[in-house]
């Protein structure tokens, strides 16, 4: 009989293992439905805002504005009075609860290849982006500029930039250095 018992157990544990493969695949099945709702509402949302962008705008404007005040906040049985405590404390379970159920971004595969790192640009290659300009890599920007270009919305010409003097390229050079210090372009300088 020891044999037989022997192949009930081992009939038992192998219908054990099917039935989780089973609850497992619906599971699965249940989120991969779940994600297709998700990305079918976003869609009938990008829809209706493309169509509609006037509505929508309106809905969202015409919300009233709700204000939550915490003065004091319990956790774990504890009283919090202080306000910083309180505000602290706030955003720790916050941060807990949108962080536990944020969803992973699925790229198809076309955008994956196009977003992956490059292994031949080195990780500090934009380090020096910021660092002011010289006057030898103005001069040799400057340089390299192509003759007979019409000028572009400042009405300088190239041949201005190569062979001017040499105040007005230090004036330049001020202005692209403050440019790069304080982290604005004129806005004329977006449109060329």
């Amino acid at each position: 009989m020891v044999c037989g018992d022997q192949k009930v157990e081992d009939l038992l544990s192998y219908l054990l293992l099917v039935k989780k493969g089973y609850r497992k695949s619906k599971m699965f099945e249940s989120k991969l439905l779940q994600e297709a709702t998700i990305r079918k509402t976003i869609e009938r949302c990008i829809k209706r805002f493309c169509s509609d962008k006037r509505s929508i705008i309106r809905n969202v404007l015409d919300r009233p504005f709700q204000k939550v005040v915490l003065d004091h906040l319990v956790v774990n049985n504890e009283l919090i009075l202080k306000l910083k405590e309180v505000r602290s404390s706030v955003d720790k379970i916050m941060k807990g609860w949108t962080w536990k159920h944020v969803m992973p971004i699925m790229l198809p595969d076309l955008w994956t290849c196009q977003y992956a790192p490059l292994n031949y640009v080195k990780d500090d290659a934009f380090s020096n982006i910021m660092n002011v300009i010289s006057m030898g890599e103005l001069l040799s920007v400057t340089n390299g500029l192509p003759d007979d270009k019409a000028a572009d919305l400042s009405g300088i010409p190239n041949e201005l930039w190569k062979h001017g003097c040499g105040e007005m390229l230090e004036c330049l050079l001020v202005l692209l250095n403050v440019c790069l210090s304080v982290g604005m372009v004129p806005t004329l300088w977006k449109r060329a």
